[in-house]
């Protein structure tokens, strides 16, 4: 095979999961843009961007919001592989549409019956592509669940790092600022000092923000409810609209574990 073969058969692979690779980069630019570049995002614009009873126009918005970039990393990368799967099993608009039906439906059900909890993030979309490759391709999406577990588990050290690199980076800038004003206090520079004050403020709005962020991503619990409503309703799409590979799905779950169909006898 040569090169342009090569190439034309990766064009040919790329375009088969093309919206998993879309939705992908929109998490990731997304995440980027709202954090200016920063490994997290301001407590206050995750809350304008979250979903809750009192702000239902943020009913797509808050899939795209993630409290810091571990929380982006683990979606983003659960999300590719499980879409993938999916996607080839189904094709994209069925991707796409268990991808958003599902969360917009678990979303709404949950903020209704619980009116002071906002949502953010993609992890019910997630949980329902999880769950649909289950069902398509059980052997795969099983092997696929110990890859990613080992990945997200060396990729996970590499991340906090960056962010503990970050937090020394700003409280050195922080250090360094105060000690300039002070030598400049102290030589009477005030031209100076009003460069540096100035330069301490936005040090301290960035210090603050850290903080504001490291302790909102504490006190966040991960909803379990919410992830388990979005499993449902991927399992319900492939019930309702491709009831075939629905259908498929579940004979090859009952086939690893050992049923005969001809027999109706259970191998232990």
């Amino acid at each position: 095979m040569n090169l342009k073969d090569s190439l034309l058969k990766t064009k040919d692979s790329l375009l088969k999961v093309k919206a998993s690779i879309v939705i992908f980069v929109i998490l990731i630019l997304a995440y980027f843009f709202l954090s200016n570049g920063s490994v997290f995002i301001p407590v206050e614009k995750i809350f304008s961007f979250a979903f809750s009873i009192t702000h239902l126009e943020n009913i797509f918005s808050f899939i795209i919001i993630h409290e810091n970039l571990f929380h982006l990393a683990v979606n983003a990368i659960v999300f590719l592989g499980y879409a993938v799967l999916v996607e080839l099993a189904i094709g994209t608009l069925d991707l796409a549409a268990i991808f958003v039906f599902s969360t917009i439906a678990s979303a709404l059900i949950f903020v209704f019956f619980n009116p002071n909890v906002s949502l953010i993030g993609s992890s019910i979309g997630v949980s329902a592509l999880v769950a649909s490759s289950i069902i398509l391709n059980p052997k795969k999406a099983i092997a696929l669940t110990f890859v990613l577990g080992f990945g997200i588990f060396f990729i996970a050290p590499m991340i906090f790092s960056a962010i503990d690199a970050e937090k020394a980076q700003i409280q050195s800038e922080q250090i360094s600022i105060e000690n300039e004003l002070k030598n400049a206090v102290e030589q009477n520079d005030f031209e100076r000092q009003i460069v540096l004050a100035e330069r301490k403020a936005v040090i301290e709005q960035k210090v603050s923000g850290f903080e504001s962020n490291i302790e909102f991503a504490e006190e966040t619990p991960v909803n379990s409810q919410t992830h388990a409503m979005g499993a449902f309703f991927g399992m319900l799409y492939l019930l309702l609209f491709r009831r075939k590979k629905f259908n498929e799905g579940v004979r090859k779950i009952l086939h690893l574990h050992f049923v005969d169909f001809d027999k109706h006898k259970i191998f232990k």
